[in-house]
């Protein structure tokens, strides 16, 4: 599709670099692209402030736009394209409707809304808003679109296969149960190689004050 002299907003989550690479695609298709961080508090202290206090994230993150980046309500744009909108307030996207009457806001969720019910509460400030998971398309009516890959994916895998199954995850939801189950089902014979990450704080936070020693089996890498 070409996007060729529209301006577009994007305003997506710093996420393993994903939001660069958004936009750059956009970017690659002829558009003018102003980018700003969803979520721009990015320690693991205001990740769980964030979760814990919406409300209150969103009114940071509102005296943040307005301080760093007040050409945002100002700037006319033909596209506002959110990923996630955890920290996004119907105050900041009220003002940029007012702003771009006409301009088309779309908001695409990577994230099941049972991990993120606030997302839902702006889902009328949308034209569209897709989602990774086929559940909530059906239970909230979103359209479904598939998690995507960047093209470093595509190329040939030209590394010998050591294993059967390959399991990499950061410690998150239901992860660790998921990976449990596997290891139940797997085949006798077959090689697994299970590779977990998790931050210092959760770790100590779910497992350790939880006395689960089962987790120890598991190759978990911590970060700080």
């Amino acid at each position: 599709m070409s996007l060729e002299n529209k301006r577009i907003l994007l305003i997506a989550a710093k996420f393993f670099g994903y939001e660069k690479d958004i936009q750059n695609e956009i970017l690659s298709r002829g558009a003018r692209v102003d980018a700003v961080l969803d979520r721009p508090f990015n320690s693991a202290f205001m990740k769980a402030f964030t979760k814990a206090f919406p409300s209150a994230t969103q009114l940071l993150v509102y005296v943040y736009y307005q301080l760093f980046f007040p050409n945002m309500f100002k700037q006319n744009y033909d596209h506002v394209f959110v990923v996630e909108g955890i920290t996004l307030s119907r105050k900041v996207l009220g003002r940029l409707k007012k702003n771009n009457p006409t301009c088309k806001f779309t908001l695409y969720v990577w994230d099941s809304i049972k991990n993120r019910p606030h997302i839902y509460d702006n889902k009328d400030c949308y034209h569209e808003v897709f989602t990774f998971d086929p559940r909530d398309s059906k239970r909230f009516g979103f359209k479904f679109r598939p998690l995507f890959f960047t093209k470093e994916f595509e190329r040939k895998n030209t590394v010998p296969i050591t294993y059967d199954l390959n399991f990499v995850a950061t410690v998150h939801s239901d992860r660790f149960d998921v990976l449990s189950k596997i290891l139940k089902e797997v085949n006798e014979g077959k090689i697994l190689k299970e590779e977990l990450q998790s931050s210092k704080a959760i770790y100590n936070n779910f497992y350790l004050l939880n006395n689960d020693k089962s987790v120890e089996k598991f190759q978990i890498n911590l970060y700080y």
